[in-house]
């Protein structure tokens, strides 16, 4: 099991975190009675198709919570959000993209 690197986030902005809790919110109560959840920024997912990487996006929308290796979820979240800011564009570019960009 390989993870992403973790980066020092310290000097991103708290702005960063309205927007993710923003959406988180907003979101939330308009699939409240749907089977999909939003989850936050502390969730990890691990999927075969991504070599098994541990992925931990800001927000994410997954209609399958069920499926689950052991403190992560595998099942492919429907949306990802990343927040970009000046202190996190580069990184998230670079490391991220490529691995939700459906081919």
């Amino acid at each position: 099991m390989t993870a992403l690197p973790a980066e020092d986030m310290s000097n991103t902005f708290i702005e960063h975190s309205f927007v993710i809790n923003n959406f988180i919110v907003m979101i939330g109560k308009q699939i409240k009675d749907s089977l999909c959840r939003v989850l936050g920024g502390s969730v990890q997912y691990q999927w075969h198709e991504n070599n098994d990487r541990i992925v931990i996006p800001d927000a994410s929308i997954n209609c399958n919570i069920r499926d689950r290796k052991n403190d992560s979820l595998t099942g492919i979240p429907r949306m990802v959000m990343e927040v970009l800011s000046n202190a996190t564009e580069e990184s998230l570019v670079e490391n991220q993209q490529c691995l939700f960009v459906k081919p």
